[in-house]
C-alpha cells in the first residue's frame, strides 16, 4: 500500500502534536495559526504545527481538519536560506499541498504548479517563524483539476527535529 506524501507527514505532525502537547511544562512549541484561500473557500486548520527538519534543512507547517470522515490537510514547506521579507516564486524546493477528500493538490519539488513564499520573520533562537503564501495546486490524479490558493499566511512556533 503506498501512503500518499501528505498522509505520511499528517502521521508525522499528528507524533509531533500529541508528543509535546503531553509535556508538563510552559513550552509553547507548536502553536501554529495556518490560512488560506483556496478555490474562493478560506481554509483554517484548527490542528496545527511546526517542525524545523534540521537534517533536510526545511521547515514544515502542516494543519489538518476532521469533519466526520473527511479530512482536509494544508501544508507548507520552506527551505532554510531564504531571505525575509523577499519572495521566492517558484522555487522548486518549496511546497505546497492540499488534500481534502480523496483529491490531493500539489505544487513544488517536481509537482509544477507555481509557488510564492516570503517570510516576513523568523526567531531562531524562540524558533517562530511567520509569513505569506500563494500558489497554483494541480490535482496528483488529474492534471486537468487545479486550485488556486491565494491571502495563504502562516505564523508558527516551531520544534527542532
Amino acid at each position: 500500500m503506498r501512503i500518499s506524501r501528505l498522509l505520511f507527514l499528517a502521521l508525522a505532525a499528528t507524533t509531533v502534536l500529541i508528543s509535546t502537547s503531553c509535556k508538563k511544562s510552559n513550552d509553547t512549541n507548536n502553536n501554529a495559526t495556518l490560512s488560506a484561500t483556496i478555490g474562493g473557500t478560506v481554509v483554517t486548520p484548527s490542528n496545527s504545527v511546526g517542525v524545523l527538519w534540521q537534517s533536510n534543512n526545511y521547515f514544515d507547517v502542516f494543519g489538518f481538519i476532521v469533519k466526520g470522515a473527511d479530512t482536509t490537510i494544508l501544508e507548507i514547506n520552506i527551505p532554510g536560506g531564504f531571505k525575509l521579507n523577499t519572495a521566492a516564486v517558484n522555487g522548486n524546493e518549496y511546497f505546497v499541498g492540499y488534500q481534502t477528500g480523496n483529491k490531493q493538490y500539489v505544487a513544488g519539488l517536481g509537482y509544477g504548479g507555481t509557488t510564492s513564499f516570503t517570510v516576513t520573520s523568523w526567531d531562531s533562537t524562540g524558533h517562530k517563524i511567520a509569513g505569506t503564501f500563494s500558489a497554483s495546486l494541480y490535482n496528483m490524479g488529474n492534471s486537468n483539476d487545479s486550485v488556486l490558493v491565494t491571502n495563504g499566511k502562516f505564523n508558527s512556533t516551531y520544534t527542532v527535529q
